[in-house]
């Protein structure tokens, strides 16, 4: 089965009501490290997220979830 990075950020951070789980960010991770150029397209999926916060189009728990996915994705492709 195949699915989409941008379906799998969305999932992942879209409950604000709670944290991003850690099995869904570790399943974005490996995609950025193993995927040619998914590094770059989840780049730019934070990038809009950023310019859709600063217009107020998305919510802090949402942000706040984009930024930690983020930070975890950077952790792990630093300790590879």
């Amino acid at each position: 089965m195949s699915v989409k990075l941008s379906e799998l950020v969305y999932n992942t951070i879209s409950d604000t009501h709670s944290e991003p789980s850690e099995v869904e960010m570790q399943t974005i991770a490996n995609a950025v490290e193993r995927v040619v150029g998914a590094d770059i397209v989840l780049r730019k999926q934070i990038e809009q997220k950023m310019r859709n916060y600063s217009k107020h189009l998305v919510t802090d728990g949402e942000m706040l979830n984009c930024l930690i996915l983020a930070n975890y994705v950077q952790k792990q492709l630093v300790n590879v």
